[in-house]
């Protein structure tokens, strides 16, 4: 009897070390964005924004927020939009530099960014490093809550450091501790058609 129930807990630990390797070791690539996907955020402390696509081209995508578009790489990455605490446009040349795909732990990437509003111009480093896999709680869509897969990514933005988890069947970061003014925040719905 104590035979067969250590080789169940043997059977047991080595199928799920299996299925934490296949999670593990599969890279995620860019998201398909199309017309229609959107998420709500609760922001802190500015309160909830919903984020729609509303346009997607080969040169990248827009997203409106409250009204006003950001444009985005293929990649994901930020070129042009506003401050979400101010509404100040800014623009980022060559991108934000938030993604490089494929992503997977232990990736890392660097690069120069410039942001720039009509007030000033800034240049500085952003380093990111996925860190690991990570099953993180979510409560979406009418208070549902469940368990999802992401991609915990530290950040460094010249002096400033955030951490953010990305979800692959969101398509988009799901929660981020930050302390930039209103990049603090927890996803709070997702779908492929806005809220009424």
């Amino acid at each position: 009897m104590r035979t067969v129930f250590l080789m169940l807990v043997f059977l047991n630990l080595a199928a799920g070390n299996s299925l934490a390797a296949g999670v593990v070791s599969t890279p995620v690539e860019a998201p398909s964005m199309a017309v229609g996907d959107w998420w709500a955020f609760k922001n802190h402390p500015t309160g909830a924004v919903t984020l729609s696509v509303a346009e997607v081209s080969q040169g990248g995508f827009t997203i409106m927020n409250k009204g006003k578009p950001s444009t985005y790489t293929p990649g994901f990455n930020k070129v042009t939009g506003y401050y979400p605490t101010t509404g100040e446009a800014v623009t980022y040349a060559p991108h934000n530099a938030n993604f490089s795909w494929p992503m997977y732990p232990g990736k890392t990437w660097s690069e120069q960014v410039t942001s720039e509003t009509a007030t000033k111009r800034v240049t500085y480093n952003v380093t990111a490093k996925v860190i690991a896999w990570e099953e993180i709680e979510v409560v979406a869509n009418g208070g549902q809550s469940r368990q999802m897969p992401t991609l915990r990514i530290e950040y460094q933005h010249g002096k400033v450091a955030s951490t953010c988890w990305y979800s692959p069947d969101v398509k988009n970061v799901v929660k981020c501790v930050s302390p930039f003014p209103g990049q603090t925040f927890d996803v709070i719905g997702f779908g492929n058609k806005p809220p009424d």
